[in-house]
């Protein structure tokens, strides 16, 4: 468990003002997630979409504290919460029948119920 201070001095650092909303919504309601998420740039996760097929199930809930790419395709029908996505992967996970999401969008679901991925 990370401590809010902690989180406090990472959102201090950033200057993406729609990143620092973001952390501070999350650092109240979740912030395992707010630590992943205010990471360094160089150090975010991103995770192409065949990684993610190979971990997740159908009609799972997937967070991904960082980017989602567009390497691979879908095989099943999941919902994805991320920081951001490529357009590329918009595309891909919309013709897997996928729904998909920003992670800023999400902050009212009761995001307990994903599987976050790291």
């Amino acid at each position: 468990m990370i401590s809010k201070m902690r989180i406090e001095r990472k959102i201090e650092r950033k200057r993406n003002p729609e990143l620092v909303n973001t952390l501070i919504q999350l650092k109240k309601k979740f912030p395992e997630i707010a630590k992943d998420v205010g990471r360094p740039v160089k150090k975010q996760i991103k995770l192409n979409l065949r990684a993610i097929d190979k971990v997740s199930k159908a009609g799972e809930n997937i967070v991904i504290c960082g980017k989602v790419l567009s390497g691979g395709e879908l095989s099943k029908k999941i919902n994805i919460v991320a920081l951001g996505f490529s357009e590329m992967a918009i595309e891909k996970i919309k013709k897997s029948g996928s729904d998909f999401s920003l992670l800023k969008d999400s902050l009212d679901k009761k995001l307990n119920d994903f599987k976050m991925l790291r």
